[in-house]
């Protein structure tokens, strides 16, 4: 496929060219890390904040976490982050904002809690 003046688009109508290239950025980090390759980037998924909400259960699926992180209704360390590549770090505390928490669809998703246990998440009912 060739594209006008031999830029390619940032994204296509599906987004496929700007994943695709964000999934390389990943692979690359993981190439350059010491531990091995695979498990550092399926470290380097799981740590985005997008997959963080949706493992905690404040989103029925990565879809709609993805949704909740870019319109703002996610805080990390108390500071709202709208970024779902957000990579998350030990001790980061992600939490619903004051406003977002009254939302029917949100109390729904935490009334449900089918988030899986995962050792490294630490969950607080507030």
């Amino acid at each position: 496929m060739k594209f006008p003046n031999e830029k390619f688009p940032q994204t296509d109508s599906e987004g496929i060219f700007h994943l695709e290239k964000q999934f390389s950025r990943y692979v690359e980090k993981a190439v350059k890390s010491k531990e091995i390759t695979g498990e550092a980037l399926v470290k380097l998924l799981e740590c985005r904040l997008d997959n963080m909400v949706y493992r905690m259960g404040f989103a029925s699926s990565i879809r709609q976490a993805r949704q909740m992180v870019s319109h703002g209704h996610i805080l990390v360390n108390n500071e709202k982050i709208d970024r779902s590549s957000y990579e998350i770090r030990v001790g980061d505390e992600i939490s619903l904002r004051e406003k977002s928490k009254a939302i029917a669809l949100f109390q729904e998703n935490c009334a449900s809690m089918t988030y899986s246990s995962l050792s490294y998440i630490e969950k607080n009912q507030e």
